[in-house]
Formats: C-alpha cells, sequence, structure tokens
C-alpha cells in the first residue's frame, strides 16, 4: 500500500504493550466447582466471584492443591497453573472443605471446593502463530488461551489498583471529583491479542462513578438541583433517577445491607410500610422529601424512603439522566491526556509482570511501552458536486462544503408538498410556519433542489389527536412530501408518523423540531434540504470508482438491531440498484429476538437480485457485502450460513448464476485506539499490522474524532471473490464513507452500512398495530383476546425503492 500514489506512510502508537517473552511452556487450565455442603439444589451453588475466590484461597491454604507452584483462580469457573498440579493427584479431580466463620462475605458454614483436569495451552504455538509459523486451526482453541492469559493478567493488575467496597479494584491516579453525587475513578482493563506483529496485551481505561455521599437522599437531591425541576412525584425527573437507584446496595437503620430495585409510582406520603405510614416507621425524613418517591427494595415488597438508605462507597452500576451525560462528559479525554494515561498502564503492567506472584509464575514480561506500529495515510478522494464537471477536496478534517456549489444530482422537482404542526398556533404560527417554508424552498434551491410551491398548506395539529387521520387529512392533495413540525422528542408521537406515512399512506415524511423551525439556521436549513433530495432520488456527491472499468457491482450491506419496543429483533438490508452505487432499495424483517444471524437470507438476496436487475437491465457481476454488528464468536456462523445463503439466493434468481463476492464485517466495538504523538491520527489512517493473526483485515479511521480519541473500525474480511488487494479494499472502504448524503464530511463507515444501521432503527417503527400503542408505551400491556399481535410490515409500495428512512 505504501507503494499507492498519494499514501503517506507514518508511525502511531497504539494502546497496545507488547509481550516479551512468556517463560512457562504451558498454561495448564483447572476447572472449579463450589458448592455450599449444607445447602441444596441451585442455592448450593456460590456464584458471587469475590465469595468463590475467597473460599478458593482457603482451600489453597488449607489442602496441598498447589504445592509451592502458585495458582490463579479466575474468580468463576477455571484456575491456571505454570506446572501440572494433578501429576500428585490419585486421578483427574481433587476436593477439599472449607468451613468458614461467620463473617460480613459469608455465613459460618462448610463448602466443598472441587478442581478438575480441563485442558493444557502450548504458548509456543501462540507465538508461532503471530509470527506466521504455525497456525491454530479451532478458533475456540486461540480464544481459550487468550482467555487464559487474560485472566492471568487482569489477576496481577488488580493487586496494584484499589478495592472499592463491592470487590472491585479501581485507579484513583486522575480521580475527578463531581457534586454529582460521584466521582470519577478509573477501571483499567487488559485484553490479550495475537496479532501479525506478535503478541499484544490490550490497555483499556473506563470511566467508572463511585458514589461520594451517604444516604439515596442526597444523592437525589444533587440530581434534583441540576435538573432544576419541581420536587414533585409527577414530575419525569425521577425517571432518570430511577436508573440510578436500580442495583444501588444500601443499609437501612444499621441492617445488612440490602439491593434497591428502583422507585415506587407515589410519594412517600401516601405509602404504608408493615400497615403503618411510611413517615411514620421512619423518623426524621425532612419535609419536602415527604413528596419524593420511596425506594423499593429488590426481591421484596418493602419500601423505604430515600433518607433511611444509607450508602457505602460504591460503583453505580446503572446511572441515567443528567448525571450519566455528566459521566460521559467526564469519560472523554483529550488525546494528550489519554496518551499520558495510557502511557501509566503500561508501566503499572510492567511492574505488575515484576511482583505479580501469578504473573511471574509464567515468566510473563512486557516493555512497559505502548507499542508503535507503522501507518498510512490515504489522500483525500476528489468528490464530484453540481454543477456537473464541478470537483471538490476534502480539508484536513474530511469535510468539504457546498458553499455556492449544488448537489451532484437533485431530485425531480418537488411539485406539491404540505406542513403539519403538532403544536398550537400560539407556540407556531400560520406565518411563522409559511416564514420557515420560505426558509427551506431558498435553501433547497441554493443546493439545486427544486421545489414548486413556497406556500405549501399548513395544517395544525394536537399531538394528542389521531395521527393517522391528520396525516390522511394533510395528504388529500395528493403531496409528495410532508413536513412534520415536533414540538418535543417524543418516540411515540414520531414513531406514529412515520409508521403511517411508510406503511399506510407510501408518502415521504421530513421531522423537524419546533426550536429549529422558529430559528431558521443555515445548517438546519441545509442538513433538512440534503435529507429531502436524497429520499425524492437526488445524489449530494460521488466518489471516483476504484477501477475505471469496473464490472457491474452490487453493493450489499446488513445490520441487525435488538433494541425494539416490538419484542423482537429487526433485520435492514439495503443494496444498491445503479451502476455507480449511489442510490438504494432495503427492506426490514422481523427476526427471532437478540439473534445476530440473519435467518431466510437467500429470500431477502434473490428479492434484492430481482430489483436490481429490474433498475439496470442486468444482473451484478460482483456482490460486495458489509455486514454490521458482528463479534468474534459470530464470524464462523456469518461464513457459515449468510455467505451461503447469498450463493443460493444468486441460485434462486437463475440456476448457475455465481457472481463473485467479496464480504466484509465492519466492527465498532473494540478497544483498539491509535495516537500520532499526543493528537489523534490523520483522517484517512490505515493500520493493518495488529490484526489478529491469520486474519485478513484493517483498522481505519476515516473520520474526524470531535471529542477524545477518534475509534477506527475494524474491518475483517471474510471472503474476496473479487480479488481486490489489501490497498483497494482500504481504498474502496474510505472513498465510500465520503458518500453519505445528508452530511458534507466523512463519516466513520461507509455510506451503506449507515443506511443499514439507520434502516435497523427506522425499520422497527414499521408495525401493524398503532406505535404510540405498543406495549412499552402502554403500561406493558398486551392486546386482548385473539387479536393478533404487533408484527413489522413492509414499506408501501410507492416507497420501497426509495431511501425514505433517510
Amino acid at each position: 500500500m505504501a507503494d499507492s500514489p498519494g499514501v503517506e506512510d507514518i508511525e502511531v502508537v497504539g494502546n497496545y504493550s507488547r509481550v516479551e517473552a512468556i517463560a512457562s511452556k504451558h498454561i495448564y487450565v483447572y476447572q472449579v466447582d463450589i458448592t455450599n455442603s449444607e445447602a441444596s439444589g441451585d442455592s448450593a451453588q456460590v456464584r458471587e466471584a469475590q465469595h468463590r475466590r475467597l473460599l478458593f484461597a482457603q482451600a489453597l491454604d488449607g489442602g496441598d492443591l498447589g504445592g509451592k507452584h502458585h495458582v490463579v483462580f479466575d474468580g468463576r469457573e477455571y484456575a491456571y497453573s505454570a506446572k501440572a498440579l494433578h501429576k500428585r493427584w490419585t486421578n483427574d479431580t481433587w476436593q477439599t472443605c472449607v468451613r468458614t466463620a461467620d463473617s460480613a462475605e459469608l455465613a459460618q458454614s462448610q463448602f466443598q471446593v472441587e478442581v478438575r483436569v480441563h485442558r493444557r495451552y502450548d504458548t509456543k504455538r501462540l507465538f508461532d502463530c503471530c509470527t506466521g509459523d504455525s497456525t491454530i486451526e479451532s478458533d475456540s482453541e486461540m480464544r481459550g488461551m487468550l482467555y487464559a492469559l487474560d485472566s492471568i493478567v487482569r489477576q496481577g493488575m488488580e493487586a496494584l489498583l484499589e478495592p472499592v467496597a463491592d470487590g472491585r479494584a479501581l485507579s484513583s491516579q486522575k480521580s475527578i471529583a463531581t457534586t454529582a453525587g460521584f466521582d470519577v475513578w478509573w477501571d483499567y482493563r487488559t485484553t490479550l491479542r495475537a496479532t501479525r506483529s506478535g503478541l499484544f496485551v490490550s490497555l483499556i481505561a473506563r470511566a467508572v462513578p463511585l458514589t461520594n455521599v451517604e444516604t439515596a437522599a442526597e444523592l437525589a437531591r444533587l440530581y434534583l438541583k441540576q435538573q432544576q425541576r419541581a420536587n414533585d412525584n409527577a414530575s419525569p425527573v425521577w425517571t432518570g433517577f430511577q436508573q440510578t437507584v436500580s442495583g444501588l446496595r444500601v443499609s437501612i437503620n444499621g441492617a445488612a445491607e440490602v439491593e434497591l430495585a428502583g422507585l415506587t409510582a407515589r410519594a412517600a406520603s401516601e405509602l404504608q410500610s408493615e400497615g403503618r405510614p411510611v413517615l411514620e416507621a421512619y423518623a426524621g425524613v425532612p419535609a419536602d422529601e415527604a413528596r419524593w418517591p420511596c425506594a423499593v427494595v429488590a426481591g421484596t415488597k418493602a419500601v423505604v424512603p430515600l433518607h433511611a438508605c444509607r450508602i457505602q462507597r460504591q460503583v453505580l452500576g446503572g446511572i441515567g439522566g443528567w448525571q450519566r451525560k455528566r459521566l460521559m462528559a467526564l469519560s472523554v479525554l483529550a488525546p494528550a491526556a489519554r496518551a499520558e494515561q495510557l502511557q501509566h498502564a503500561a508501566q503499572m503492567l510492567a511492574t505488575a509482570c515484576a511482583q505479580s506472584p501469578g504473573l511471574r509464575a509464567f515468566g510473563f514480561v512486557t516493555d512497559g511501552r505502548l507499542a508503535t506500529v507503522p501507518a498510512q495515510v490515504l489522500p483525500r478522494p476528489t468528490l464530484s458536486v453540481g454543477p456537473p464537471n464541478t470537483r471538490v477536496v476534502a480539508d484536513a478534517q474530511g469535510n468539504y462544503t457546498l458553499d455556492g456549489r449544488q448537489v451532484l444530482e437533485p431530485a425531480p422537482e418537488l411539485r406539491a408538498w404540505a406542513v403539519v404542526v403538532f403544536a398550537s398556533q400560539q407556540r407556531l404560527s400560520q406565518a411563522q410556519a409559511l416564514a420557515f417554508a420560505a426558509q427551506l424552498v431558498k435553501g433547497a434551491a441554493e443546493l439545486g433542489v427544486r421545489i414548486a410551491s413556497t406556500r405549501p398548506p399548513v395544517f395544525h395539529a394536537s399531538p394528542l389527536a389521531p395521527i393517522e387521520q391528520t396525516l390522511e387529512h394533510a395528504c388529500a392533495g395528493a403531496p409528495q412530501l410532508v413536513v412534520c413540525v415536533l414540538p418535543s422528542g417524543s418516540v411515540a408521537l414520531y414513531g406514529e408518523i412515520k409508521r403511517v406515512a411508510v406503511t399506510r399512506l407510501g408518502v415521504h415524511t421530513q421531522c423537524v423540531r419546533l426550536q429549529h423551525a422558529l430559528g431558521h439556521r443555515p445548517k438546519i436549513v441545509q442538513s433538512l434540504a440534503l435529507k429531502i433530495n436524497v429520499k425524492l432520488g437526488g445524489v449530494t456527491c460521488a466518489a471516483p470508482a476504484l477501477r475505471a472499468t469496473e464490472p457491474a457491482t452490487m453493493l450489499l450491506s446488513a445490520d441487525v438491531s435488538h433494541k425494539t419496543e416490538l419484542g423482537a429483533s429487526v433485520v435492514a438490508v439495503v443494496w444498491s440498484i445503479d451502476t455507480e452505487q449511489r442510490r438504494f432499495a432495503s427492506c426490514v424483517v422481523q427476526h427471532p429476538q437478540r439473534q445476530e444471524i440473519i435467518e431466510n437470507f437467500d429470500a431477502i438476496i434473490r428479492h434484492a437480485l430481482r430489483v436490481y436487475r429490474r433498475h439496470t437491465g442486468q444482473k451484478p457481476a460482483r456482490i460486495v457485502y458489509l455486514r454490521d454488528g458482528v463479534s468474534d464468536s459470530q464470524v464462523d456462523d456469518v461464513r457459515r450460513v449468510e455467505l451461503q445463503a447469498i450463493e443460493r439466493g444468486c441460485a434462486l434468481v437463475e440456476a448457475g448464476f455465481r457472481p463473485q463476492l467479496t464480504a466484509v464485517i465492519a466492527r465498532k466495538r473494540h478497544h483498539a485506539r491509535f495516537l500520532r504523538g499526543a493528537q489523534n491520527c490523520p483522517v484517512g489512517t490505515a493500520v493493518t499490522s495488529v490484526v489478529a493473526a491469520s486474519t485478513q483485515g484493517f483498522y481505519l479511521i476515516a473520520h474526524h474524532a470531535v471529542a477524545g480519541v477518534a475509534r477506527p473500525v475494524y474491518y475483517v474480511v471474510l471472503l474476496n471473490q473479487c480479488r481486490l488487494s489489501e490497498p483497494e479494499l482500504i481504498a474502496l472502504v474510505y472513498r465510500l464513507s465520503y458518500t453519505y448524503p445528508v452530511v458534507t464530511r466523512a463519516v466513520t463507515m461507509p455510506a451503506s452500512l449507515y443506511y443499514a444501521h439507520r434502516l435497523s432503527g427506522r425499520g422497527r417503527l414499521q408495525t401493524s398495530s398503532p406505535f404510540d400503542s405498543l406495549p412499552a408505551f402502554s403500561g406493558g400491556k398486551r392486546p386482548a383476546g385473539k387479536q393478533e399481535p404487533p408484527h413489522l410490515v413492509g414499506a408501501h409500495a410507492d416507497l420501497a425503492a426509495s431511501m425514505y428512512f433517510m
């Protein structure tokens, strides 16, 4: 790739520390089972990690399991040793009994600890796999070996951190004090990675909220103060605080700790506890707190005033509302600060290798520095915009401007449209709505998008009125587009508007918040005009073709969303319907809940190929499949199920039809970060040297990070029948990142993946019954009687081949 024109070779620093050596030849793995001898059934199993570690340590002290050899226990299921412990056993199992005294951690009882031989790993094979001298054919063996090393390293690092009340170990270095009811400490995590360039330890520092108040009432008071809302139970402020309280461990009147499940729906002054008013049962509750909800004790019906819930210093497991926003803001560090933090973590790791008995037993050695790896910076592509033959090059941050220019291909003229204001005329009058429409027409004209009518009909309706009737009334004049002005960010209102428009009426809609309709900000107007243009069939810009003589290529992308109000997952598939990969058709399919691998994909592919042929007059010679949201453990399933389904789908269109297929997985949920010194890497930085061993893939930073350190996207190539070289694949993905049509900058991933991701979120709105009547918005109520449960339906025929989801 360094020989490609315009490519710059640089060096970047990754959040990795190189493993210099592991002296131990083997890792012996033992399975650990710990049960309470005085209990039965499921209650006999000891599940808490800190309790299991305590009992295992007592078993080591009182028995001859390890002898002179150090044993590392992960607190869950496995123990690890550099030497074979079982050579001294009479069989493959070792048992002992442990009796504990009554303590804060465990009640007095007798426990049985059983250790069984599980397997052995060869560390030399792992290093040979990194250098290419050998391969580990089984992915499960590779994952198992790395998991074992993860556990050993993690326990060594935890010994250098500060324990907190709930058994976790955190670092207070660079901690941040806040007035939000918590301080920000840092949780250092490590992950072993076997790459083409060697074995590395990935270093991650995650912000963790640690309580700094004594009672739940103090936490609530800080929350309310920041929200500046009325101290009233009817106020929606408690919705966010409910997340903060859930899972919180508290002590009530000096008793043992209990866990809270949430808040009551009514105020403390209206509730009773054990047959008498709560405020009598718990004296000393301030008058204003009597109007607050009570805390609900998990597993019981007991309710307790927040004033009586005393908090020990602990990690807030769930956090919501303003407090969550505060934590998110504090956890974003500037590149220089993040680089300093990661270097500190690398030094801590080296110290752990020198001091930890477990790491020393395995001869684990790191160099105490962040690894420097080679990288390449791709040249920014030259984009085509309007008028025809106009070229523009993005700046160093991946931005380009349309000032004085137009979109590449304007949509057909918008002849008829309407505006529906879901608010009273006092909030947005008829004159103000028409002024907003005039600004939208003017902004669209500057981009070359023609809107014939400057005075569309304006309708006012209540957000509580029947949405379907309102939109049917607005569509009486057969508009091509309905602009909906919304008074708030209500998901129920937005979802019902989209459901009716997409599935019932077959009309494009563009929603805009009330404050934006009043503001007339040029950037907002331009963004709305770009969205309208692409929905109606226009194209904002185009990147140059990868090859001058590219055969007909269909770009196919898919994503699966599991966060839906329907109680099922949603599969979203988009595919190009022109030879330039500028316009896309789509479909959404209901899927079993939490299932990532796409079922019946061959039927979807058959439909996509038929639509492609209908629009282009030919079948594709190549298919490039981009898949989002797949974890390491699911890669083989995608290869086995989805790629074979694509081949079957092609055969369903025509016997013997086998286009060349290239399949790439895009992964955003990983911990890899790269820096150039104390700054973010330039836009277009690609790293290939630290991808997983025996895997073809690359990291790419296609976008400019607005805050913090840029997160690269990790691309894994599953199949490459199109025989695209690594530089060609990287260039393809990079240029597609500039073609997302509703913004004038490079985005994180190729535009088609964003389409699939966006459609998986919008597709969940295409329900058979009113969206705002789903159980998520109706208190969990299900349809009564034999009424058919709600399910997903397809888009209206008038919208099926358009990008209505943008």
